[in-house]
Protein backbone atom coordinates (compact mmCIF):
# COMPACT_ATOMS: atom_id res chain seq x y z
CA UNK A 1 0.00 0.00 0.00
CA UNK A 2 1.43 3.34 -1.01
CA UNK A 3 1.06 6.63 0.76
CA UNK A 4 -1.29 7.83 -1.96
CA UNK A 5 -3.58 4.83 -1.41
CA UNK A 6 -3.52 5.42 2.36
CA UNK A 7 -4.47 9.08 1.92
CA UNK A 8 -7.25 7.97 -0.44
CA UNK A 9 -8.64 5.64 2.28
CA UNK A 10 -8.48 8.43 4.86
CA UNK A 11 -10.28 10.80 2.48
CA UNK A 12 -12.92 8.16 1.75
CA UNK A 13 -13.59 7.65 5.50
CA UNK A 14 -13.12 11.28 6.55
CA UNK A 15 -16.33 11.38 8.61
CA UNK A 16 -15.23 8.36 10.62
CA UNK A 17 -11.72 9.78 11.08
CA UNK A 18 -13.12 13.03 12.50
CA UNK A 19 -16.17 11.82 14.46
CA UNK A 20 -14.67 8.77 16.21
CA UNK A 21 -11.90 10.67 18.07
CA UNK A 22 -14.38 13.40 19.04
CA UNK A 23 -16.84 10.87 20.44
CA UNK A 24 -14.06 9.14 22.39
CA UNK A 25 -12.75 12.44 23.77
CA UNK A 26 -16.22 13.55 24.88
CA UNK A 27 -16.88 10.16 26.47
CA UNK A 28 -13.60 10.16 28.38
CA UNK A 29 -14.15 13.75 29.50
CA UNK A 30 -17.62 12.91 30.79
CA UNK A 31 -16.25 9.88 32.63
CA UNK A 32 -13.42 11.94 34.15
CA UNK A 33 -15.77 14.62 35.47
CA UNK A 34 -18.69 12.45 36.55
CA UNK A 35 -17.35 8.96 37.18
CA UNK A 36 -14.03 9.53 38.94
CA UNK A 37 -13.63 10.65 42.54
CA UNK A 38 -11.44 13.58 43.49
CA UNK A 39 -8.22 12.19 44.86
CA UNK A 40 -6.86 15.48 46.14
CA UNK A 41 -8.69 18.51 47.43
CA UNK A 42 -7.31 21.75 48.77
CA UNK A 43 -8.54 24.64 50.85
CA UNK A 44 -6.99 28.02 51.51
CA UNK A 45 -7.23 30.50 54.33
CA UNK A 46 -6.22 34.13 54.29
CA UNK A 47 -5.45 36.05 57.44
CA UNK A 48 -5.36 39.83 57.27
CA UNK A 49 -3.61 41.75 60.01
CA UNK A 50 -4.70 45.35 60.36
CA UNK A 51 -2.14 48.09 60.56
CA UNK A 52 -1.98 49.77 63.95
CA UNK A 53 -3.54 53.16 63.96
CA UNK A 54 -2.80 56.06 66.27
CA UNK A 55 -6.07 55.86 68.18
CA UNK A 56 -6.28 52.25 69.29
CA UNK A 57 -4.38 49.03 69.48
CA UNK A 58 -5.40 46.17 67.20
CA UNK A 59 -4.08 43.57 69.62
CA UNK A 60 -7.41 41.74 69.69
CA UNK A 61 -7.46 41.40 65.91
CA UNK A 62 -3.88 40.18 65.78
CA UNK A 63 -4.45 37.67 68.56
CA UNK A 64 -7.59 36.41 66.86
CA UNK A 65 -5.71 35.91 63.57
CA UNK A 66 -2.84 34.12 65.31
CA UNK A 67 -5.33 31.85 67.09
CA UNK A 68 -6.92 30.97 63.73
CA UNK A 69 -3.48 30.12 62.32
CA UNK A 70 -2.71 27.93 65.35
CA UNK A 71 -6.05 26.13 64.98
CA UNK A 72 -5.42 25.48 61.28
CA UNK A 73 -1.94 24.10 61.96
CA UNK A 74 -3.33 21.85 64.68
CA UNK A 75 -6.05 20.59 62.33
CA UNK A 76 -3.55 20.01 59.51
CA UNK A 77 -1.21 18.00 61.70
CA UNK A 78 -3.94 15.91 63.33
CA UNK A 79 -4.69 13.85 60.21
CA UNK A 80 -3.62 10.22 60.03
CA UNK A 81 -1.45 10.83 56.96
CA UNK A 82 -0.12 14.30 57.74
CA UNK A 83 1.53 13.66 61.09
CA UNK A 84 3.85 10.80 60.02
CA UNK A 85 4.89 12.83 56.99
CA UNK A 86 5.83 15.75 59.25
CA UNK A 87 7.70 13.64 61.79
CA UNK A 88 9.34 11.15 59.42
CA UNK A 89 9.60 12.83 55.99
CA UNK A 90 11.79 10.05 54.60
CA UNK A 91 9.12 7.42 55.40
CA UNK A 92 6.22 9.34 53.88
CA UNK A 93 4.50 7.57 51.03
CA UNK A 94 4.79 9.35 47.69
CA UNK A 95 1.52 10.15 45.90
CA UNK A 96 0.13 7.49 43.59
CA UNK A 97 1.09 7.79 39.96
CA UNK A 98 -1.72 8.29 37.48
Amino acid sequence: MTLLELLGLLKKNLKLVVILPLVCAIGMGAYAFMGMEDEYTATASMYVLAKQDEIGDNLNTNLSASQMVANDVARATSGSRALPALIFPSRARPPRAC
